[in-house]
């Protein structure tokens, strides 16, 4: 599954401004966890062309044996 979002995710037709999806949350921070780095939308607005993603890595392996 990780594999086939990542192909969209870099797919001219699918994501054609190759943009990274935003993270959906209601903004509440826990103050016990250090701080990341978020996508949302007006990131996604800011990234200029030279910026756009290019690269993406699915670290399923498989399961079971």
């Amino acid at each position: 599954m990780e594999a086939g979002i990542c192909w969209l995710l870099l797919n001219d037709e699918y994501n054609p401004e190759h943009q990274v999806p935003a993270n959906v949350s209601d903004g509440e921070l826990d103050n016990n966890l250090a701080t990341i780095n978020l996508v949302d939308a007006k990131a996604n607005a800011e990234r200029s062309a030279k910026n756009k993603l290019q690269t993406c890595m699915s670290n399923s392996f498989a399961f079971g044996w």
